[in-house]
């Protein structure tokens, strides 16, 4: 799966459209070179959609159709103490979201994470089958055990992501009895 930024985050290199269209037709080239190989390997368009505090994200419908999967991450406004369950909401009402990455927005050591009416926020997330990420990218720590377990409880499907941004993040997800008691509140 390949999930690059969208063009909302300039910083991290975020496509526009017309980037994402020409990756969409490699990726459908790579897939019938896989295929002729025989590779039983299939190659998925994605994109790491950057949303707005209201939920709303930057690109335009008409590509998110085309794509495989549509991840939704905040990536501003990271840093509020106040109840974000209604910004959590509106994300989720946004008809092209599949997985709501990185959903607290916590960094190890640098930023707390967003606080929420969590059993809501997850009782939407599974009404509209949005899955949250678990992100493998250590400093990430997003969503704590006790989450998790609520999010099982509730049915909520949970994507598992690297959050690779180079080459060398992509050994970093180690995710062996990640939902086992013993993995304490990290």
């Amino acid at each position: 799966m390949v999930t690059d930024h969208s063009k909302g985050l300039p910083i991290a290199g975020g496509k526009d459209e017309a980037a994402f269209a020409t990756q969409r037709c490699e990726i459908t080239l790579e897939n019938a070179r896989l295929a002729a190989d025989r590779a039983g390997l299939t190659l998925l368009a994605g994109i790491e959609m950057n949303l707005s505090p209201t939920g709303d994200g930057d690109m335009e419908p008409e590509l998110l159709r085309t794509l495989d999967l549509v991840l939704g991450a905040f990536h501003s406004k990271l840093r509020l103490r106040d109840d974000q369950t209604e910004r959590y909401l509106a994300a989720l009402r946004n008809p092209h979201i599949d997985v709501l990455a990185h959903p607290r927005g916590r960094l190890f050591n640098f930023r707390i994470g967003l606080s929420a009416h969590w059993e809501t926020v997850l009782e939407d997330a599974l009404r509209r089958d949005v899955a949250l990420e678990i992100d493998g990218y250590p400093d990430r720590q997003d969503l704590k055990v006790d989450l998790l377990h609520l999010a099982a409880e509730a049915g909520v499907r949970i994507s598992l992501g690297s959050d690779a941004t180079r080459a060398g993040r992509l050994e970093l997800p180690r995710f062996r009895d990640c939902c086992s008691d013993r993995g304490g509140d990290s």
